[in-house]
């Protein structure tokens, strides 16, 4: 296939492609929302998927504008209102952080500063002391980005996350599994961090922590599910396009060739 120059506008173009498809996935409720009014979207799902495809400066920003118009759109999903597309737009960033090659340490500094802060600014907060017993699974979190770290380890996870014509189909979904669960895990925790200043504001900072408390082992599986769900379609969308020509623009050193099929796919395509 002859080769092209591509537009600069092009990253921008797919940005607002993606950034209406968040916005209309983010309509579609996921799960009530624990602590007040209002419910939390799909968008927990397709923020991380926008994130792995368009990389952490496209995706987070394609996610910021959905959100947005999102919150518009539908407000019970606008829980903390204009603070709301920071939970997302993090999922986002963590995503696409881990997809950037050729700088995995510095990519993974990044996530980890990331969990840092929020878990810092989360035990700062009115119920922060009171309900630290809720961040258990944030923690983990944390500590599996550590993974990517491990020589030979994070290196092999890291190359997973790209398709070749070699690849080990079982070792690339763990490798993206993994990747969507700390960043469905980074959106938790930002949205929690901002939950527990802006609730306590207008409920006792106890009875808020006992609420919290109470949900450290129900959220977990909504997020194990938001997961999973990310991972499939992640991992289905990876197949389809590393047998293409097409590659993702913001994600630099994505190999043009497509992965090759076996014989008999290739006459059932050709047939």
């Amino acid at each position: 296939m002859a080769s092209f120059t591509r537009s600069v506008a092009y990253p921008w173009a797919l940005t607002g492609v993606f950034g209406a498809v968040h916005l209309v996935v983010t309509v579609i409720p996921f799960s009530p929302s624990i602590g007040g009014g209002g419910v939390i979207s799909f968008g927990l799902v397709s923020g991380a998927i926008i994130g792995f495809l368009l990389g952490p400066f496209f995706g987070t920003i394609a996610v910021l504008i959905g959100s947005f118009a999102g919150g518009f759109v539908n407000p019970s999903i606008a829980i903390f209102g204009l603070l709301t597309p920071l939970a997302p737009a993090t999922g986002a960033f963590v995503a696409g952080s881990f997809r950037v090659r050729g700088s995995r340490i510095k990519s993974v500094a990044l996530i980890l500063i990331v969990y840092i802060v929020a878990l810092c600014f989360f035990i700062q907060s009115p119920i922060g002391r009171l309900a630290i017993g809720f961040l258990w699974l944030h923690i983990i979190a944390g500590l599996l980005v550590l993974l990517f770290l491990i020589p030979g380890v994070g290196h092999q996870l890291s190359d997973a996350l790209h398709f070749e014509p070699d690849s080990k189909l079982s070792l690339n979904f763990f490798a993206i599994w993994l990747v969507s669960f700390i960043a469905v895990m980074a959106d938790h925790l930002v949205g929690s961090t901002i939950a527990a200043y802006v609730f306590s504001a207008g409920m006792d900072p106890e009875a808020l922590a006992l609420l919290f408390i109470g949900v450290a082992f129900i959220y977990p599986w909504e997020r194990l599910i938001a997961s999973v769900i990310t991972a499939l379609v992640l991992f289905v969308t990876s197949i389809s396009l590393a047998k293409t020509y097409f590659d993702l623009p913001t994600l630099p050193g994505i190999p043009s060739a497509p992965l090759e099929l076996p014989p008999e796919e290739l006459e059932e395509s050709s047939g």
